[in-house]
């Protein structure tokens, strides 16, 4: 991160020890707009959306199940539990509510035989294709600084330079 008093005296004589060891530190995005220069910030919108969508699904087949079972309960019939076994017992009737268990199908759906990945939400958002795309749009991979092109990233003038100069220095150093 290069925020505030990340990459200033601060931080100077740990840069330096680490140097010496081999390891080099450099602000990983533009200080002053984190989302642009962020790779994951690019997927993880997409990835949200998706395993919510999976949640909100898992919600209504708890609902629509318990809504089964209560109607078959008011006519005095039994129902099935989860584990198969029938019941008449107010008790068992399914539970809405998430639990570890649902965790692997929040996290990455179930698996589509036709291999769709549209309820996948891992597979969706950090495909390959996609992960190589935010790579280039922050210019991660290659390295493009791309980011720096960016028009939420403020830029400031030093001293009597033009407009636009300092865009210019950043692309030469590229």
């Amino acid at each position: 991160d290069g925020g505030p008093g990340r990459t200033g005296q601060a931080s100077l004589p740990f840069r330096m020890r680490m140097a010496e060891k081999g390891v080099h530190l450099f602000p990983a995005c533009v200080h002053n707009g984190t989302a642009v220069g962020q790779e994951c910030d690019q997927l993880f919108g997409e990835y949200k959306s998706c395993s919510d969508t999976v949640t909100d699904d898992i919600i209504s087949e708890r609902i629509g199940s318990r809504a089964e079972q209560v109607s078959l309960l008011r006519q005095s019939l039994p129902f099935l539990r989860a584990d198969g076994v029938q019941s008449r017992s107010k008790r068992d009737l399914t539970k809405v509510e998430l639990t570890n268990y649902d965790l692997p199908r929040i996290v990455n759906g179930v698996h589509d035989p036709t291999g769709s990945v549209e309820k996948r939400p891992f597979s969706r958002a950090f495909s390959k294709d996609k992960v190589h795309a935010a790579n280039r749009k922050v210019g991660a991979v290659p390295l493009t600084r791309a980011a720096l092109d960016h028009p939420k990233v403020r830029r400031e003038l030093e001293g009597d330079e033009e407009p636009g100069g300092i865009v210019v220095r950043a692309r030469d150093r590229r």
